[in-house]
């Protein structure tokens, strides 16, 4: 033990004098360099205060931010704790490199890197270094890395793209999630969701404004607010993005212990989610998660488990109901219809179904509609 606290402790000198005598490899930054910003975005460990990314990670990451960073007044290095619920970001450990090292530099380096280097790989929440040290603002100058740890499976460059953009136009997308008995459950399954989210975030890149929502097919209760929904806030890189993953979480845990048997008002889904979708400006897209059988339920309502209507009638339905929905500008991916060998999972009927549905979909104007009988498909279009 006492070999090992030795070679921590070299270690730890040989950092220090490197990063005062070179910057630690690299050319010597000017003591007035741009301030560098390291946000580091783990998941919460369920039950208890700490972060579940791996410490020796934390440290390692660390160690990169103090070679780069130590000479770069207003410098800062935060790891952010994401879940398991979506209030404001909560900073796990900061650190921040002082304007001034006072009259004993090599010191003050030395007992800042070590409390920094103990906060970043501890387990405790809340620690700074020095105290009081804040992670950076809308408005604090200076460069930003962003390091996900384990809160998404997305690949580094989407995050340097999220971080890097501006100017971009807001992405608004809408799922309508069919959990009704005929699909089985098949359809919508958290898994899915999370990839559509995934997707959304690589094609958005965060630009606060954006949006995402789920709309579910006929729920028991009619709710004034989709089922699920998040839109980006105006905040600097780390929070807002510590915002969107902990939504994320939330996402994933959607549809545990729910026992809640929904209907088949598709149609009606869809018109919703238009809806939502119109009240923000910038570019649109639905998805839809769904075998569309349609079932409506009461008067004038439709069946077709028991029989499929024509075209026509179908879209005059729609409009007697209120439920065409404006779809320009709107592009629709679906994909659940099942093709089977029989019944209504035989192909036959999967291409009548998908004929009815697509001639109202071009009448409520889509302009770019595509087909998956398979969810897992949609990925690899």
């Amino acid at each position: 033990m006492a070999r090992q606290t030795c070679i921590s402790v070299l270690q730890l000198l040989l950092l220090v004098s490197g990063l005062a005598a070179t910057g630690c490899g690299s050319p010597a930054a000017s003591p007035r360099a741009d301030p560098i910003n390291y946000h580091l975005l783990c998941l919460a460990d369920t039950g208890s205060q700490t972060v579940t990314c791996d410490p020796r990670e934390r440290l390692a990451q660390f160690n990169a931010f103090a070679k780069e960073a130590i000479h770069r007044p207003h410098s800062t290095f935060t790891v952010w704790q994401i879940g398991p619920d979506r209030p404001a970001a909560r900073p796990f450990f900061s650190a921040c490199v002082p304007d001034r090292w006072g009259s004993h530099v090599m010191k003050a380096k030395t007992d800042f890197i070590q409390k920094a280097r103990e906060g970043a790989a501890g387990s405790r929440s809340g620690l700074s270094e020095p105290a009081g040290c804040h992670p950076p603002g809308t408005t604090s100058p200076g460069s930003t890395k962003l390091v996900i740890l384990d809160a998404s499976p997305l690949k580094p460059d989407v995050w340097e793209a999220v971080s890097s953009a501006s100017g971009q136009v807001q992405v608004h997308s809408s799922i309508v999630c069919d959990r009704s008995e005929s699909t089985q459950l098949a359809s919508c399954t958290p898994s899915l969701l999370l990839r559509f989210f995934d997707r959304w975030i690589a094609e958005g890149l965060l630009v606060p404004g954006a949006s995402l929502s789920v709309e579910m097919v006929g729920p028991l209760k009619d709710a004034l607010r989709p089922i699920f929904e998040v839109s980006v806030p105006s905040l600097p890189d780390g929070e807002r993005i510590s915002f969107v993953l902990a939504a994320r979480v939330e996402l994933a845990r959607l549809f545990n212990g729910s026992r809640e048997q929904y209907a088949s008002t598709i149609a009606e889904a869809i018109s919703t989610a238009v809806r939502r979708l119109r009240e923000h400006r910038g570019i649109y897209g639905l998805t839809i998660l769904s075998d569309m059988q349609q079932i409506t339920a009461g008067p004038g309502g439709l069946n077709f488990e028991k029989s499929l209507p024509t075209p026509q009638a179908f879209q005059a339905w729609l409009k007697q109901k209120g439920l065409a929905a404006d779809l320009r500008n709107i592009p629709v991916v679906v994909c659940g219809i099942p093709t089977g060998h029989f019944g209504q999972n035989s192909a036959s009927y999967a291409a009548r179904l998908q004929e009815l549905w697509q001639r109202a979909f071009q009448a409520m104007g889509v302009p770019n509609l595509k087909w998956f009988s398979n969810c897992e498909t949609a990925f690899a279009a």
